[in-house]
């Protein structure tokens, strides 16, 4: 059967890594995955330039995911599928915004939930006119609420779409991938926005408002009636808009109505600022970055912002010294991490922000668990989380030294039982598999390629993570 590809194109927290453990579960070896942000060795293009590779290797399906943040990915056109993924913009929203919150270490705040939210409106309304309001043959949308409520149609349909045939039995390992929480699935009610301390009724109404007049409300029944004024979160949406067209009068028009110091997100002030320099008022807007900083000197983007303008100067070492105040004053790694892998690919600077910490991503605590754990995270909180882990190694050992392992291990050692008996020949391990399961039981790479063939012989990932916690260099590294 020739390989299918699907280019996933989701909004975030609208089930993407769902329908992705879904098609895991079902199809096992014979589903390939990029994450594309975090991929190692990944070839940064869409449609991925490795789908030959991939096929040669037995897999039957290959997803790409992104999330099009800037709504700057080509539309792919060699590709069987487009997913597109979605979900109820202020639910999305009021999701991303607690994610944000703990992933960022930010406390709650009216100004902050404005800023967040009309940055969450300039996504949704590039996302709306890009991939969800053209009609394409080859593009399937699927919604949120629709997969979480009839799990089994959603995949079921995706499948046919793509013409792969699957067992009964392999569609119910996937759809026992979704965790609901109640154990009767006709109970499940979704998300209720009332129930989060941070919806602040007034402020997403205007949010509601704003989506609706620029985006239909991304084709959902709006909660309530659209309001007709704009207020702060509609300014600073129209702000962000201009920025991104390099218009910068009407960014100061925008937003200098609304600059009161305690009234407004530090963000707001740096558009004003960038935008005084756009129009050639590089002293104003420098000290505005300046003055924004004896403020707020928890702001890691005023630190970058000013880092940036000493860069365009050519000022390195100016630069690369306001980063790293920066990173020590506010303790933002991602952030910090993320405007370099971007922005400013200074290798200098790269070389001294991980000692500070090093960074794991969602699939890195999701693997993580199932090589060590055996199992999956329990919930989002728990991956949220263990992103806090100072590098894949920290986390590795968070892991190794939790008391649900050191239970299983010192039975595994007592009983030296065996995945080996219990596991039904499969098809032939993946070497990415392999060298996956090698870093995070061992801790390294697999030494050579005759290794990585002899593990690729195991008759199942289960097996596999049997085989190495019984080695002996585990059983050095893990005494009982």
């Amino acid at each position: 059967m020739p390989l299918k590809s699907i280019f996933s194109v989701s909004q975030p927290r609208s089930g993407h890594h769902l329908m992705e453990m879904m098609l895991r579960a079902s199809l096992r070896e014979r589903f390939r995955y990029c994450e594309f942000y975090t991929e190692p060795g990944c070839c940064g293009a869409i449609p991925c330039r490795r789908r030959q590779e991939f096929a040669s290797q037995n897999y039957a399906l290959f997803m790409q995911k992104s999330h099009d943040m800037n709504a700057a990915d080509p539309l792919p056109k060699d590709v069987d599928l487009i997913l597109i993924q979605t979900r109820e913009p202020t639910l999305r929203s009021l999701s991303n915004y607690e994610l944000d919150l703990r992933f960022h270490n930010l406390a709650h705040s009216p100004p902050y939930l404005q800023y967040f939210l009309a940055t969450e409106a300039f996504y949704d309304v590039r996302f709306y006119q890009k991939w969800i309001k053209p009609e394409r043959e080859n593009a399937l949308l699927l919604r949120y609420e629709d997969l979480l409520l009839a799990p089994s149609d959603s995949l079921a349909r995706l499948l046919k779409r793509l013409e792969i045939e699957i067992t009964e039995d392999d569609l119910a390992a996937g759809v026992r991938e979704v965790r609901f929480s109640s154990t009767d699935r006709s109970s499940f009610t979704l998300r209720k926005m009332e129930t989060s301390r941070f919806f602040e009724q007034s402020i997403f109404l205007e949010f509601l408002s704003l989506l609706s007049h620029e985006a239909n409300y991304l084709d959902y029944p709006p909660w309530s009636v659209p309001a007709k004024s704009a207020g702060t979160i509609g300014a600073i949406y129209q702000a962000l808009r201009a920025a991104h067209e390099r218009n910068f009068p009407a960014v100061l028009a925008a937003v200098g109505p609304i600059l009161h110091p305690e009234a407004v997100w530090p963000g707001v002030w740096q558009l004003y600022a960038e935008a005084l320099l756009g129009i050639g008022e590089h002293k104003i807007g420098y000290r505005m970055l300046e003055k924004l900083l004896r403020i707020h000197p928890e702001y890691l983007d005023g630190y970058l912002a000013l880092a940036t303008i000493e860069r365009n100067r050519g000022n390195l070492e100016a630069a690369r010294t306001l980063v790293r105040t920066g990173v020590e004053r506010t303790g933002n790694v991602i952030r910090a991490r993320e405007f370099l892998t971007y922005n400013w690919p200074d290798e200098a600077l790269r070389a001294w922000v991980p000692n500070v910490a090093e960074t794991v991503s969602r699939d890195d605590v999701i693997a993580a668990f199932r090589w060590i754990l055996g199992r999956d995270p329990e919930s989002e909180d728990v991956i949220t989380a263990h992103l806090r882990c100072l590098g894949a190694q920290d986390l590795r050992l968070t892991l190794l030294r939790s008391n649900e392992f050191r239970k299983f291990f010192v039975g595994l050692r007592q009983t030296g039982s065996s995945e080996r008996s219990r596991s039904e020949p499969s098809m032939l391990l993946s070497a990415e598999l392999v060298r996956e399961a090698f870093r995070w039981v061992l801790g390294r790479e697999p030494e050579s390629a005759t290794v990585i063939a002899a593990h690729q012989k195991a008759r199942s990932p289960e097996e596999l993570r049997y085989i190495l916690l019984n080695s002996e260099e585990f059983r050095r590294f893990f005494p009982p």
